[in-house]
């Protein structure tokens, strides 16, 4: 039953997986200010860089007020992509402009539409030349195409290689941007005989009266990934390779200028923001309660760094937090965006005069490598600064001992929470316990060390086995002699349901000289084989008293609340993983039936992996809630279609049709459901609605004869 596509399924089904994973479209008109002071070469600009403006330089244009500040953004805007600073050359800006004006002369050919503004004149203005071009005209079998090759910047999140396939819907007019989910392989066929048939059977109709590498497109655009001939699919690599082209001119770094009217900074005074800043930043990763992973983080900033502003008569610090979470591919799969704004009693004046400042937070985090990147200002001083960390997630399923050590974290003080919250905690808190890291890690003399990490028991059977029996060694060493230890059981009782046991150890400094130590932590097995280990480093001071930062921590949701689930549902769907996105979102709705937002993104997923029944019983509650809402009531469409129950299909579809009446694909794939129930008088009269709008369609044209001539009578005698 999954094998049988046809032609107008496959187009509605793709439309509404490109509103689902959206790819390089058609480019919009420039963003025209209707505000009589723009002048016209204000508007050109944004004409010229309309495919690589981002969208934060976008919208920060469009809220600037004065020619002198749009000068000053305009020459912002080049010199911060100058490849070669402090030279009279811009090579980008040069370049830009040669493909500009390439873009105008070779790609506007049979169409009204300048060339800078077709499919083919976005992606060569974004992407340049590429490495090689192959035409193939109309034949028999498909419309006109061209497959263009280039090697892909894996740092911007493209593939090492690609392919971009470009074809002329219906045969005529500019060259189209081709998807294998959005346009599916369906739209590529000129062959009347061919309307109808399978993906399996188009793929080996392309590779033998086309070409081997253009039937592959046609499914996968990125070589080398895994595609399977034999049940031809399109590819979801393919989709993020149109989601990363599409997404490049938002990789631009830190368009600070663009960012500071984003916050609220005077724009007059945008020369005045200096990164001066520097903070101590630490991140660890823990497990929670329900076996996946959180990133806590925090920073600090010492108090000559910290600028007050006044209003009326008390004393404040604001400060502006932004950052982002990226894969290895330079995907970002978890963004910061915060605001702390901390008025001041007259204890707390007095304290932030020699106190630091310090900021908490987490994130809930999936396996992987990752770098963390944080930028903070100041908007009273029109300072910044920035930190960037690289962070790794074990994948326990793989790990190779039987037993392994978290990461460990220092900390100056520990406080009990009186009557924790279940709903609500504070970033670094351990049941009833809050944990405040130490950022330098220095201690008084005679003074306590609080250290917090865990075990994760990967194999319970290793670790349960009579006779072989597990401990955790503590040693202080200096200058690589050890001064102070102690050993203790593991007890595995002690672990949760996923294997993980909590430590939190108060280590004793008493008699320590000032100097540098090495904390080291052992698991072994028996009395000396060492399973896995980690140190730590720490100092003892001499001074006699240290000033601890006042910490700014809001409370957030619990370790298990519903939205973590739904936090690494999505990271687990932008990295591929259905399955375990799936798994998350079930996870949220049995916490919160209500959210919305995670029933219509399950629905999707499971959509997407073809499990139309589960789909349907997920998505239909907020069809009955919202029936006007034309992505639910599709989906269902799509199911039941799949299903093969036409007439909820047909039902499903005729009110999506009462919604957005003018779309084409949506008449098409209606006509194809009433043609599949049996009624095809309906499905005549809604592929003649659809020629209306669209004169232009050979396939549909055909279809309709097909009807007229079935209904016709033969002739008398």
């Amino acid at each position: 039953m999954k094998n049988r596509h046809s032609l107008f399924i496959g187009i509605i089904l793709g439309t509404f997986f490109f509103a689902c994973f959206p790819t390089v479209a058609l480019p919009m008109s420039a963003q025209k200010s209707k505000s009589p002071e723009l002048k016209e070469k204000y508007i050109t600009w944004l004409q010229e860089v309309e495919h690589i403006i981002s969208k934060a330089e976008r919208e920060a244009f469009n809220q600037l007020q004065a020619d002198e500040q749009r000068d000053r953004f305009m020459e912002a805007f080049w010199k911060l992509r100058d490849p070669t600073p402090g030279t009279t050359k811009n090579e980008f800006r040069e370049e830009h402009y040669r493909r500009l004006e390439y873009a105008k002369s070779q790609f506007g050919r049979g169409t009204p539409r300048p060339g800078w503004m077709t499919d083919q004149g976005k992606v060569y203005i974004l992407l340049g030349e590429p490495i090689t071009r192959r035409r193939f005209p109309e034949e028999r079998t498909t419309f006109p195409m061209e497959i263009w090759f280039y090697d892909g910047d894996i740092k911007k999140g493209l593939p090492p290689h690609f392919n971009l396939l470009f074809f002329k819907s219906g045969g005529v007019g500019e060259y189209k941007l081709y998807s294998p989910f959005a346009d599916r392989v369906q739209s590529l066929i000129a062959d009347p005989g061919l309307q109808f048939a399978r993906e399996d059977a188009l793929y080996w109709a392309i590779r033998q009266n086309v070409d081997a590498e253009a039937a592959e497109a046609a499914f996968n655009l990125v070589p080398g990934r895994p595609f399977d001939p034999r049940l031809p699919r399109p590819t979801f690599d393919s989709q993020d390779l149109l989601n990363s082209i599409e997404d490049l001119p938002n990789k631009i770094e830190e368009p600070l200028y663009a960012q500071a009217i984003l916050q609220g900074l005077p724009v007059v005074e945008l020369d005045l923001v200096y990164k001066t800043l520097e903070f101590d930043f630490l991140h660890h990763y823990f497990k929670g309660p329900e076996g996946n992973f959180f990133l806590y983080y925090a920073w600090k900033l010492n108090p000559e760094q910290v600028s007050l502003g006044q209003h009326e008569d008390k004393y404040y610090f604001s400060f502006h937090i932004n950052g982002q979470l990226k894969d290895e591919k330079e995907r970002v799969i978890s963004s910061v965006r915060d605001s702390v704004v901390s008025y001041l009693g007259e204890k707390e004046f007095e304290a932030i005069k020699a106190a630091p400042v310090s900021y908490q937070n987490r994130l809930p985090i999936i396996p992987g490598s990752y770098t963390f990147h944080l930028l903070v200002s100041n908007p009273v001083s029109k300072e910044y600064g920035t930190m960037e960390g690289r962070v790794y997630i074990p994948d326990l399923t793989s790990a190779p001992a039987p037993i392994e050590l978290g990461e460990l974290l220092q900390a100056y003080q520990i406080e009990r929470v009186d009557n924790p919250s279940q709903t609500v905690s504070y970033p670094f808190q351990y049941r009833d316990i809050r944990i405040f890291p130490n950022f330098t890690r220095d201690y008084l003399r005679d003074g306590k060390l609080y250290l917090y990490f865990q075990l994760y028991c990967v194999r319970e059977s290793e670790y349960f086995q009579k006779g072989t029996g597990y401990q955790l060694r503590y040693s202080i060493l200096k200058a690589s002699v050890e001064t102070y230890s102690f050993s203790e059981n593991i007890d595995f009782f002690a672990a949760d349901r996923y294997g993980t046991i909590p430590l939190l150890k108060e280590i004793p400094l008493t008699g320590l000289a000032p100097g540098e130590y090495t904390l080291n932590i052992s698991v072994l097995r028996g009395e000396t084989e060492v399973i896995t280990a980690k140190q730590a480093e720490f100092t003892i001071t001499r001074e006699s008293r240290t000033f601890r930062p006042l910490i700014f921590a809001k409370k957030i949701p619990s370790l298990t609340d519903y939205s973590n689930n739904s936090a690494w549902a999505e990271q687990y769907q932008m990295e591929g993983n259905t399955s375990e996105a799936i798994a998350e979102l079930k996870k949220a709705l049995i916490k919160n039936p209500d959210s919305r937002k995670d029933r219509e993104l399950l629905g999707r997923l499971l959509l997407q992996d073809e499990r139309y029944e589960e789909a349907i019983e997920v998505l239909h509650p907020l069809f009955v809630q919202t029936p006007n809402d034309f992505a639910i009531v599709s989906y269902l469409a799509i199911c039941s279609y799949r299903l093969e129950n036409f007439s909820e299909a047909v039902k499903y579809y005729e009110i999506a049709l009462q919604l957005q009446p003018s779309n084409i694909g949506l008449l098409n794939a209606t006509a194809d459901a009433y043609l599949k129930f049996g009624n095809r008088a309906k499905a005549k009269e809604y592929f003649e609605n659809s020629l209306k709008l669209d004169p232009n369609q050979p396939i549909i044209k055909k279809e309709i004869e097909k009807l007229k001539e079935s209904s016709t009578p033969p002739p008398k005698g």
